[in-house]
């Protein structure tokens, strides 16, 4: 029960019809028939609280798969020499890290208190017993390793699935690396009904997004350049029971429901460490930080390297190794350009299937066997004709995007632009008039129209005097070498689109 239509032991309510109608005045004195609805919308509200609060505890137990469970490890009782093969000494904030549970790290005095129980009689140096013996006593066995010359000590942690155990981070230092392999071991099933379920989500793109899962798999430390946005005008189409598969598929290194405008905003991004993908559940950018925000994720997709900046505790530098799957069920998802290079883009506007097509799928999400099969699929699957530089591809579906992204003031500068293709330059005062943007010193006039040229592809070029005034130059994307070295010599106003050059056309 956690997509798809109502449950099947719920009937769909209807009004008892009468000779005046479904109106609910005309029932009069139909009391039993008053109680029957009543009961029946009842029984339906409570079916729906029941499906919705089970989704939220699928997502809730997805989410913390994905994250990885911390590992509290019952506290043995061990060895100075037990210590020296098992704890790494952090120097950045004086810190215990536990090689056997790489997501357990302890400051050093809670580590002395957690190991209180550990032990060790050493000799007393210099002092003997009336025969002539070495006094001995007992110390913590956590003081012995701290002061042991053979104990390892590194700089701190990082994240590098390329790299082994211990590397550098990204600013050359020594670090453990809290990267561990996936192991694929155990009895595999079928995994086909995983993959039919992407391929009905993803359709013709199907292909390309399992190459994209694939080189997770395969090469989890090799960053591809793209993202994907899929959008779904339905609701209910399992696009969350496909994240639940992704988290078991990479648990502890899948961050799911990311909240990414409260991420961007905030600044706080401690869930993108040790990550290898980053879920959305809905990316709809809005209000005056939707280009900002969408700026900072183009570089967040493809840099090398991330500066994790948790809410509380230490701040440590990781490889990116992030990939990123964005859901949205609005076209207008997320600001894009016509020059976008960075976004997978799937729109599937089919309505959701039946409630046992979804609870097959359900079933197969908990069952162990089968992720690992879809492990092991995406493991296996060939990649030789993918490549993680590529761009993405330029689709119908992106089309729509980039149309529903842009403001109506990047319409009308876009407007000009199309109707007016031998030139490559446009003074800002031919913009204000196509778009009937107000130029007010105080106003937000200027910050629209710069926006809006950036969106449409223009680049502000230089500042130069046109028809006995000064004013701003702006110059198609594309054109920008052309023009660039003779904006610093001379520009010929024959060639510039100007409202009283008496070139332009109508808009």
């Amino acid at each position: 029960m956690h997509d798809g239509e109502l449950p099947p032991n719920v009937a769909r309510v209807t009004l008892p019809v009468t000779e005046a109608g479904n109106d609910f005045a005309d029932w009069g004195d139909d009391h039993d028939a008053v109680d029957e609805f009543n009961r029946r919308t009842a029984e339906a509200e409570e079916a729906l609280r029941r499906r919705d609060e089970a989704r939220r505890k699928d997502r809730e137990q997805a989410r913390i798969i994905g994250e990885g469970v911390p590992e509290n490890p019952r506290i043995d009782v061990i060895t100075p020499d037990e210590m020296i093969e098992r704890f790494v000494f952090l120097s950045d904030g004086s810190r215990v890290f536990d090689r056997t549970h790489p997501m357990h790290t302890m400051v050093l005095a809670d580590a002395k208190n957690a190991y209180a129980a550990s032990k060790v009689k050493v000799a007393e140096e210099g002092a003997f017993n009336k025969d002539g013996s070495a006094k001995v006593r007992e110390v913590p066995a956590i003081e012995v390793w701290r002061k042991s010359p053979d104990r390892l000590a590194v700089h701190g942690m990082t994240f590098n699935p390329a790299a082994g155990e211990f590397c550098l981070n990204p600013d050359g230092e020594a670090c453990v690396n809290t990267w561990r392999a996936h192991r694929r071991e155990g009895a595999c099933a079928d995994p086909q009904i995983i993959v039919d379920h992407i391929r009905w989500l993803f359709l013709d793109r199907a292909d390309d997004f399992l190459d994209w899962l694939a080189h997770i798999e395969q090469f989890p430390g090799e960053l591809p350049h793209t993202a994907w946005v899929h959008i779904s005008s339905a609701t209910g189409t399992g696009r969350g029971t496909l994240a639940n598969v992704l988290a078991r598929v990479w648990p502890g290194n899948t961050a799911l429901g990311l909240d990414l405008q409260q991420m961007l905003g905030s600044g706080f991004n401690g869930r993108l460490s040790r990550k290898l993908i980053a879920i959305v559940d809905e990316i709809r950018e809005g209000g005056g930080e939707r280009w900002n925000h969408a700026e900072r994720m183009k570089s967040i997709i493809t840099r090398t390297e991330n500066e994790i900046n948790p809410k509380y505790g230490r701040c440590s530098m990781e490889f990116n190794c992030v990939r990123w799957l964005l859901f949205s069920n609005y076209r207008s998802a997320i600001p894009m350009a016509d020059s976008d290079r960075r976004y997978e883009v799937m729109i599937n506007d089919n309505r959701p299937k039946d409630l046992g097509y979804y609870k097959a799928l359900r079933d197969a999400v908990n069952d162990p066997a089968v992720v690992l099969g879809f492990a092991m699929f995406l493991r296996e699957r060939d990649l030789s004709g993918y490549s993680a530089g590529r761009h993405a591809k330029v689709t119908s579906a992106k089309a729509q995007v980039i149309a529903s992204s842009r403001s109506e003031v990047a319409e009308a500068v876009i407007g000009v632009m199309v109707s007016n293709p031998r030139f490559d330059l446009f003074d800002v005062e031919t913009l204000y008039a196509a778009a009937g943007v107000e130029k007010t010193r105080n106003g937000r006039g200027p910050a629209q129209i710069a926006a809006a040229a950036e969106e449409a592809g223009l680049v502000k070029l230089c500042r130069k005097r046109m028809n006995g005034n000064l004013t701003t130059l702006y110059v198609r994307r594309d054109s920008v070498p052309e023009w660039i070295e003779r904006a610093a010599i001379e520009i010929p106003e024959e060639k510039v689109l100007t409202v009283t050059s008496g070139q332009s056309k109508q808009w």
